[in-house]
């Protein structure tokens, strides 16, 4: 045969189909192997989808219960939804209760049966479903009653925060009780162990015997070594607020507090001492409380302040005038209080400033000075004025207030 371009043409189109069939032919055959391997899996699952089958035929009647129930829940939620809106139509009313406590009953069909809100002395609302009208609230009187409950104990050798909080009186009314003789009494160096204090305290109980709110400090003793004192709490015709009397209605409120700040450590007392910081034995002017830098200062009367500013070895200072001849001095303050400027009036136990280190000081402490006439005396030993005496109908009514707490204390201490 001659060999032409066109025979190796045709001999190649031959060779190619060919070959295109053998391709085919394995494709093919691949097809069949994966077929077989499928069918032969169809045969392995359809044991496990009788299964199925049948465990969805049973599960067909258990289905058709649910239905129901889903039924009987979505007229409860619609239910719910009801008298939220009820309650919404007299929240102008619940709002005049606000912080109030709780309490919500149920009637047996679920729905809400009345609502009950109270304010911390009882009062409050009651709010009850009114049918198709909604929601109607009334009043609810207050149901508290007062007790008395009287603590006594001794001061032990720490403190007396810790002694009064073991005996029984409420960690917030032990700064009331010691507040109450800051004119009579130097819990620094006046107070030693063995020494009795007594405290008598109002509290609102509701109809559980909880105690509702704060209590309140209404009676307070002392006894040292030297000297007791007991005090009655109560509120003159036209005061603002009540103070504390002695038992023969004289008020406890001197002219000067014995001390300016809380909790206070006397370091140095008026009177001739070798200046730590100096050197040499000089006049103490005044006395030294050992105190933290930014303790509170407070005035200890009342007066007009007629100097603040730096004073020489006081440091940051405040002077006061009390009245004619009469004032007092708080020296080495870290800062001012805001308004505590020349001119300003003071009242007596109001924040002047905060203690400090600064001036010639060894350490934190506040420098208090008493001034009369001029010349500095003895703060710890100054008489200053007492205060008012209770008279005609205020001393009838103290009387009668001040029987009734020593009838209760008596009963209690037996």
């Amino acid at each position: 045969m001659e060999i032409t371009p066109l025979n190796i043409a045709i001999i190649v189109l031959v060779v190619a189909g060919i070959w295109a069939i053998v391709e085919l032919a394995m494709t093919l055959r691949s097809a069949r192997k994966t077929l077989d391997e499928a069918s032969n899996t169809v045969e392995e699952l359809q044991p496990i989808i009788s299964k199925v089958d049948g465990m969805v035929d049973e599960l067909e009647p258990a289905l058709k219960q649910v239905d129901p129930l889903l039924e009987r829940t979505n007229t409860a939620i619609d239910a719910v939804t009801v008298d939220l809106m009820r309650v919404d139509s007299i929240l102008g009313e619940v709002e005049s209760v606000a912080g109030t406590a709780h309490n919500v009953t149920n009637s047996v069909s679920g729905v809400v049966d009345k609502v009950e809100l109270r304010r911390a002395d009882g009062s409050g609302l009651l709010i009850r479903p009114n049918g198709a009208a909604g929601y109607v609230a009334e009043a609810l009187a207050t149901d508290l009653q007062v007790r008395v409950k009287v603590v006594r104990g001794e001061m032990d050798a720490n403190s007396f925060y810790s002694s009064a909080v073991a005996a029984g009186v409420v960690d917030s009314l032990v700064s009331e009780f010691a507040a109450a003789f800051t004119f009579d009494f130097d819990f620094q160096r006046e107070i030693r162990p063995g020494d009795i204090f007594e405290a008598a305290f109002e509290q609102q109980v509701d109809s559980r015997g909880d105690v509702v709110g704060a209590e309140r400090l209404v009676y307070a003793s002392l006894q040292t070594q030297t000297k007791s004192r007991a005090l009655y709490l109560y509120q003159p015709p036209g005061d603002a607020k009540p103070s504390w009397f002695d038992g023969n209605g004289a008020s406890v409120v001197r002219g000067l507090m014995r001390t300016p700040v809380e909790g206070a450590r006397i370091t140095s007392s008026f009177g001739p001492r070798m200046h730590p910081v100096l050197g040499y034995t000089r006049m103490h002017k005044g006395t030294d409380f050992a105190v933290p830098v930014g303790t509170a200062v407070y005035a200890s009367g009342d007066g007009v302040v007629d100097f603040v500013g730096l004073h020489g070895g006081h440091g940051n200072f405040i002077r006061i005038r009390h009245k004619a001849g009469l004032e007092t001095a708080y020296a080495h303050l870290s800062s001012y209080l805001p308004g505590i400027v020349v001119g300003a009036a003071v009242r007596q136990g109001q924040e002047i400033g905060l203690s400090g280190n600064t001036g010639l000081s060894s350490g934190p402490h506040l420098h208090y000075e008493v001034i009369v006439n001029g010349e500095q005396v003895d703060p710890m030993t100054f008489q200053t004025s007492n205060g008012r005496t209770l008279q005609g109908d205020a001393l009838a009514a103290f009387r009668k207030e001040r029987d009734r707490i020593d009838a209760l204390r008596a009963a209690q201490n037996g």
